[in-house]
């Protein structure tokens, strides 16, 4: 793949699939990584060349917790995006703020998501900050490890294995179809166009 991505960002060709003929591309690449790339160099993981291609001009992101002014606005973006009329109030929004999301915004828009999932309305929000009170904050826990029902069952999510990238996409849809067909799956798998099969092993997959 490197070598593949190297090759594009050096000749400004690619070769579709199928196909034998070069095509042209005029292409601005922008990446994202949370691991050390120059230490993956060295380390002989990943090629130098690449790195220069790439590094061009670096951008640094603090993390969630090193910028937590950010939180309400971030809040504010989601219930606009899926159109979540949910009045949170202060003591909710204090609450998220604390915490220190190692997970950061893809974290807290799980968290969020979870909420709008279970909760249908405001009247509720005793139960979102009792739910928020169980977490151990001081020990960086991960609050999207823990069910937003009033009992925590014990062998949910902490059981189960990491999620790569791409498994946390097909999740993301998979929640985005559910959301919008009301919960029928197999209208869910037709948005999708992945066979019904695999749609419910991934429900399972994902504890969804």
């Amino acid at each position: 793949m490197q070598v593949s991505l190297l090759r594009v960002l050096q000749e400004r060709k690619v070769t579709p699939v199928g196909s034998n003929q070069e095509i042209p591309v005029d292409i601005r690449i922008i990446t994202a990584t949370h691991r050390d790339l120059r230490q993956l160099v060295s380390e002989g993981k990943f090629r130098e060349d690449l790195y220069y291609r790439l590094h061009v001009y670096p951008v640094h992101v603090p993390p969630l917790r090193e910028r937590k002014e950010d939180i309400p606005h971030l809040m504010r973006y989601f219930c606009q995006k899926n159109a979540w009329n949910m009045n949170f109030s202060k003591e909710l929004v204090d609450k998220l703020i604390d915490y220190q999301w190692p997970g950061n915004i893809r974290e807290l828009f799980n968290v969020l998501e979870r909420l709008k999932i279970s909760l249908k309305t405001e009247t509720e929000k005793e139960r979102i900050l009792n739910y928020l009170s169980s977490l151990n904050l001081g020990g960086q826990k991960s609050i999207s490890h823990f069910d937003t029902s009033q009992e925590i069952e014990e062998n949910d999510f902490t059981s189960l294995p990491a999620l790569t990238f791409r498994e946390k996409v097909q999740k993301d849809l998979m929640m985005d179809a559910l959301r919008k067909t009301q919960g029928n799956v197999s209208l869910a798998a037709k948005l999708l166009d992945i066979p019904r099969s695999t749609f419910y092993n991934r429900l399972k997959r994902f504890n969804l």
